[in-house]
């Protein structure tokens, strides 16, 4: 097992060069060597890339903020419909007791007249009195 390692690393020794020095180096912040410089043409790409699609975030969190913004007739036009039926409501329901007290009002002088009277129209006397 140690050969087979052993022959491996001596093998792979033969096909690898020894390092070679190269000539990479920086003038005035500008790299010199053709991969450096195709390095940083890819990250201004990059930060090209991140900044339009920053711009497009930006843009869609405005349209959003734009439609997100409420319109008065869009909640308060159910509301005032709302309203308008519970006003009917109640004036139904005041048109419903003010004819309740006339009814009530007829039916207290009507009574009072056939108490004063002491008997009915069929001699009976009333079961109820006015205290």
């Amino acid at each position: 097992m140690k050969r087979a390692v052993v022959f491996v690393v001596v093998f792979s020794m033969l096909f690898v060069g020894v390092p070679t020095q190269s000539d990479a180096g920086v003038i005035a912040g500008v790299a010199t060597e053709w991969t450096q410089i195709l390095n940083h043409v890819q990250l201004i790409q990059s930060y090209i890339r991140q900044g339009l699609q920053l711009a497009n975030e930006l843009k869609h969190y405005q349209l959003a903020l734009k439609e997100s913004l409420v319109q008065p007739n869009q909640v308060f036009g159910v509301i005032q419909q709302d309203l308008g039926q519970l006003a009917q409501l109640v004036q139904g329901g005041r048109a419903l007791a003010y004819s309740m007290a006339n009814l009530d009002a007829q039916f207290r002088n009507t009574s009072e007249l056939r108490a004063t009277t002491k008997t009915t129209r069929s001699g009976l006397k009333p079961r109820w009195t006015q205290h």
